[in-house]
């Protein structure tokens, strides 16, 4: 029998033009859902986070995630060396994001 625990996770949802992208906040690794819709990419990211952390072990939750608010910023950064192409593959557009999970855009 398996004992089901929940855990509270800050997500941060992006939308794109193409539709929406959500990852957490707080684990170890690399975990993106998407969507046509905020809650396509909320439900995705959900199951997906589920799944690294059935798959990884608790041991990927990062312990001392104290993420209170995130925010959202932009930042012109200079990048010497690096080509006008490079530059725009790389997307240095620095985001921090507010979050508010409970209330969709």
């Amino acid at each position: 029998m398996t004992t089901q625990t929940a855990k509270q996770f800050k997500i941060i949802i992006e939308k794109h033009p193409d539709g929406y992208i959500a990852y957490p906040l707080g684990l170890k690794g690399v975990v993106i859902g998407e969507g046509d819709t905020y809650e396509e990419a909320l439900a995705d990211v959900k199951s997906a986070t589920a799944f690294h952390v059935e798959t990884f072990g608790t041991g990927i939750l990062e312990d001392d995630n104290t993420t209170l608010e995130a925010f959202v910023a932009e930042a012109r950064v200079a990048i010497c060396g690096t080509t006008l192409a490079a530059y725009n593959q790389l997307w240095l557009s620095l985001r921090l994001l507010f979050l508010l999970v409970k209330s969709p855009p």
